[in-house]
């Protein structure tokens, strides 16, 4: 195969940083340091978040919270969409929100009411997963 010069050098970079690393397969260990504890070995739980949709996180849900439709926006007649950006913990419970998209007098609104939701735990190989999705919150006027 041939390789230009900058190829080489980026292989020779990758070479040099995993060399570094001291991951390479079959690395002598030496023999006068003692081997390493099973405390050493074990590495803190990491929690693991896990994207799921919006229709699936949906059917989930066991507490709902209707926004209270801010009374700015009533007065200008705004309606629409707020979609958030979501993380459920393992238990449950709505730990973070970000406004995605959305008219910004409905934005507090949704994530004041989003905030007191709860839904089941999501489990994955009979583990509790957190979990990031989206939610939208709809606003609409009553048609007078």
């Amino acid at each position: 195969m041939i390789m230009t010069r900058g190829q080489q050098a980026v292989l020779l970079l990758a070479c040099l940083a995993f060399a570094a690393s001291g991951s390479a397969v079959g690395q002598a260990q030496d023999p006068s340091s003692p081997p390493p504890s099973p405390q050493a070995q074990t590495q803190p739980e990491v929690s693991q978040r896990v994207h799921v949709s919006s229709e699936i996180t949906s059917g989930q849900i066991i507490k709902r919270v209707a926004p209270r439709y801010p009374e700015k926006a009533r007065k200008k007649r705004i309606q629409g969409i707020v979609d958030l950006a979501a993380e459920i913990s393992r238990d449950g419970d709505v730990t973070h929100l970000a406004v995605i998209s959305g008219d910004l007098l409905l934005a507090q609104a949704a994530i004041d009411s989003v905030k007191q939701w709860k839904y089941k735990p999501f489990l994955q190989n009979g583990q509790r997963m957190d979990v990031e999705t989206e939610v939208r919150v709809a606003f609409t006027l009553a048609q007078k």
